[in-house]
C-alpha cells in the first residue's frame, strides 16, 4: 500500500479515536448551533407580528377623538394592536394594573375644541410597569398623533392670521390638514426570494467556524510530531516528504469534510434545518474545508511549535467567523474595506453560497465554489513554501 495512504489511515483512526477531534468537528457546532438558533432564532421569523395590547377612553366625542379612533383602529386591521374600550379612566387604569390591557389611552374632555384654537391639551398614556415596550410604542403612537394634530391647527390659525381664510373656519382647515394623509410613509414589503433560516444559518456558520479547527490539525498534528520525536522516525522510513504531507493533510481534510456533511444530516433531523439540495451543498462542503486548511496550513507554517500554531490558528479562524457573520452578526458592508476583506474568508463565501442555493438552485452556488477554490489554491501553494521548514527533524 502506498505509503501515503497508510499515513492517512494512522491519521484518521487517531482522530476518531481522539474526543476532542469530534467534540470540534461535530458535538460543539451542532450544539452551539442548536443554542443559538434556540434563543435567536425568532429575530428573523417575520411571520410572526408582535401584537400590543391597548384600551382607550374618549372622554372628549369630538372629531379629533374619532380622528384618534382611526388610527387606532388602522393599526388593529394591520394586526398589531388589539384594542378595548372602556367607559372612564378608573375603569382602563384598573384594566392596566390586572395586566388586561398593556397600556391605555386617555382622551381628555375639550380635546376637539382645543384642537381647534391651538389651546394645551393632553392625550393620556396609561402604561403597565411591566409592560415598557408596549408603553413606549403607545406613547410614541400618542406623540404622533399629537404633533400632527398641532402642526394642522397652527396651519389654520396661521391662514387665518394672514387673512387667507376667516377666523371661524381654522377648525375646518385644521381638520382637514389633520385628516389628510401624509406625504411619506413606511410600508413593508416582501423579498422576491427566500434564505437561509436563521437557525440552519447558525448550524451552517459554527460548522465552517469549527472546520477551521480540523483543518487546523494538519500542521498541529506535524509540529507536535516533530515535539514529541516521531517525526524523526518518521522521515527515516522510506517515505517521501511529499507523502507524509499528502496524507496528514489529506487526512484533516477528510475529517472535515465527514463532519459538515454529518452536521447538515444532523440538523436537517434534529433540529428541522434546511441546507438545500444536497447537490448544491456538496461543492460549498468540499472547497469550504479545502480553502480553511489552505489558509490554517500557511498559517501554521509560520509557527515553532504547535502550540504557537494553535494560538496564531485560532486568532485568525475566529477573526474570519465573525467578518464572515458565522455567529449570527450582521456581515459588513461589501463597499467598506472590512466588507472587501470579508470576501476573502471561506466563512463568507460558505454562507453566501448556502443563501443563494435557497434562492436560485444548484447553479447558484458555483460563483461560492469558485471563490473558495480559488483561495484554497493560492493559500495551499504559499503553505507549501512552509513544508520545508515542517517537515524537518
Amino acid at each position: 500500500m502506498p505509503p501515503a495512504l497508510l499515513i492517512i489511515g494512522k491519521d484518521l483512526r487517531r482522530g476518531i479515536r481522539n474526543r476532542s477531534t469530534i467534540t470540534l468537528a461535530f458535538i460543539a457546532p451542532l450544539a452551539l448551533g442548536f443554542i443559538f438558533g434556540q434563543i435567536l432564532g425568532g429575530v428573523d421569523d417575520m411571520d410572526e407580528r408582535i401584537t400590543f395590547s391597548y384600551g382607550v377612553v374618549d372622554n372628549d366625542g369630538g372629531d379629533l377623538g374619532t380622528g384618534f379612533a382611526s388610527v387606532l383602529d388602522q393599526l388593529v386591521d394591520d394586526g398589531l394592536v388589539e384594542l378595548t374600550t372602556y367607559t372612564d379612566t378608573d375603569e382602563a387604569r384598573a384594566a392596566v394594573d390586572d395586566d388586561d390591557v398593556s397600556a391605555a389611552f386617555i382622551l381628555p374632555e375639550g380635546l376637539s375644541d382645543s384642537f381647534a384654537t391651538a389651546s394645551p391639551a393632553t392625550i393620556e398614556v396609561i402604561g403597565n410597569v411591566d409592560a415598557p415596550i408596549a408603553t413606549n410604542v403607545a406613547t410614541s403612537i400618542a406623540e404622533t398623533f399629537a404633533t400632527r394634530s398641532s402642526t394642522a391647527a397652527m396651519a389654520g390659525i396661521a391662514a387665518a392670521g394672514t387673512g387667507v381664510i376667516p377666523a371661524e373656519e381654522i377648525g375646518t382647515v385644521a381638520e382637514e390638514i389633520g385628516s389628510s394623509p401624509p406625504l411619506a410613509s413606511v410600508t413593508t414589503v416582501e423579498t422576491g426570494g427566500d434564505q437561509l433560516d436563521f437557525s440552519t444559518r447558525m448550524v451552517a456558520g459554527m460548522a465552517i467556524f469549527f472546520a477551521f479547527f480540523v483543518a487546523g490539525a494538519a500542521v498541529t498534528g506535524i509540529l507536535e510530531e516533530r515535539d514529541e520525536g516521531t517525526m524523526a522516525r518518521l522521515l527515516a522510513a522510506p517515505v517521501s516528504r511529499g507523502s507524509i504531507l499528502f496524507g496528514k493533510v489529506s487526512a484533516a481534510i477528510i475529517i472535515g469534510w465527514v463532519a459538515l456533511f454529518a452536521l447538515m444530516v444532523a440538523s436537517t433531523v434534529i433540529m428541522g434545518a434546511d441546507w438545500g439540495p444536497v447537490l448544491g451543498v456538496l461543492p460549498l462542503i468540499i472547497t469550504g474545508v479545502l480553502a480553511a486548511t489552505g489558509i490554517l496550513a500557511l498559517v501554521g507554517g509560520l509557527a515553532k511549535n504547535a502550540e504557537q500554531a494553535g494560538n496564531l490558528q485560532s486568532i485568525v479562524a475566529v477573526s474570519m467567523a465573525m467578518l464572515g457573520g458565522a455567529f449570527g452578526m450582521v456581515a459588513p458592508d461589501p463597499g467598506s474595506v472590512w466588507g472587501m476583506i470579508a470576501m476573502l474568508t471561506p466563512v463568507h463565501w460558505f454562507l453566501t453560497g448556502l443563501d443563494e442555493l435557497a434562492v436560485g438552485g444548484i447553479a447558484a452556488v458555483l460563483p461560492a465554489t469558485l471563490a473558495m477554490a480559488a483561495i484554497a489554491v493560492v493559500t495551499g501553494l504559499a503553505a507549501l513554501t512552509f513544508s520545508g521548514k515542517l517537515l524537518r527533524p
